[in-house]
């Protein structure tokens, strides 16, 4: 959800918000923090996100998603079997990583978007 209506949730579950730290991957030293919600199969993860739009949720089970890559994601470009560049104005040296993946979604049905009714409410 947007940081602006992960910010209504907060203030309106008040004392009662339960964080918990949200990682992308098993073994991942990074993550974001979350605030849990108890749904009807269990707890769920809200995460605040600057790329949804405000008064949207968007509504993800992660297993369904993957990313497909012709080599590691991302990896150094050396095209021209040349990994580092050299500064001509300078003592340094460049590196250009990059990768060409593509997202697939193997159930779009178990994934949704919503309308998020916090948004439009006063407190």
């Amino acid at each position: 959800m947007n940081p602006r209506d992960f910010a209504a949730l907060n203030k309106f579950l008040g004392s009662r918000t339960v964080y918990d730290r949200a990682v992308s991957i098993e073994d991942a030293d990074i993550g974001f923090q979350s605030i849990v919600l108890m749904g009807d199969t269990g707890p769920v993860k809200c995460v605040s996100d600057i790329n949804v739009p405000q008064s949207q949720i968007f509504a993800l089970q992660l297993d369904t998603w993957d990313l497909f890559s012709l080599n590691a994601a991302p990896h150094i470009l050396d095209y021209d079997r040349n990994q580092f560049l050299r500064v001509s104005d300078d003592d340094a040296y460049q590196i250009r990583i990059g990768s060409y993946a593509n997202l697939r979604c193997k159930a779009p049905a178990f994934n949704g978007r919503g309308f998020n009714y916090l948004a439009t409410s006063t407190f």
